[in-house]
């Protein structure tokens, strides 16, 4: 479940790392096939693999363009959960995702099929979880609010310094406020716990 943000027409997908997974697998399994003039879907790639940003609706839809070709299944998001590796992004998302290309490109077929529907799994049971488990952590996990403050302040660091282009700026933004809209519901919750 995905954190989707809309900026004008366009949409963006934060996925969760069960989801990243998912992606990068299906990317592996048509990569052999996609043209080399498709220059969109190597721009989409690099935004993605490359700079570690968030996934374009238009990088999506070209991914499931290429499997629908192979008769494959499609990739469906669904907005709304997400995880601590959601937030990641820029140097620390490219080396995740590295690491995830690079397990999934090491494993058998049956060895990766086997991570592959385990990561399914987890994503079924987030949509599958009732609301209030639908949260960064749950009401049984230790929260450290402080973490999440100086991830918060180290974002509107690096938001203040970089140079972006006005939309990157925006979805930063977007991003930060999504961020501190997180960090009240945690708040709520210690209180809940702590009242309870």
């Amino acid at each position: 479940m995905a954190k989707a943000f809309i900026y004008g027409n366009r949409r963006f997908w934060a996925l969760t790392e069960a989801e990243d997974h998912i992606f990068i697998a299906a990317y592996l399994q048509v990569k052999s096939s996609i043209p080399t003039d498709d220059v969109t879907f190597a721009e989409h790639l690099h935004i993605y693999f490359d700079l570690g940003k968030m996934l374009a609706d238009g990088g999506l839809s070209n991914l499931n363009k290429h499997l629908r070709a192979q008769g494959l299944e499609e990739i469906v998001l669904t907005a709304g959960y997400s995880d601590s590796h959601t937030i990641l992004r820029g140097l620390e998302k490219v080396q995740r995702r590295r690491e995830i290309r690079e397990k999934l490109e090491s494993l058998t077929l049956d060895e990766r099929e086997s991570l592959l529907s385990a990561k399914r799994a987890e994503i079924l049971a987030q949509v599958s979880a009732p609301e209030h488990e639908q949260r960064l952590f749950s009401a049984e996990t230790e929260i450290d609010l402080s973490e999440i403050e100086r991830v918060l302040q180290s974002r509107s660091a690096r938001h203040a310094v970089v140079s972006v282009s006005l939309d990157e700026h925006r979805l930063v933004e977007a991003e930060v406020t999504q961020l501190r809209s997180e960090m009240t519901v945690l708040k709520r919750l210690v209180y809940q716990m702590a009242q309870s």
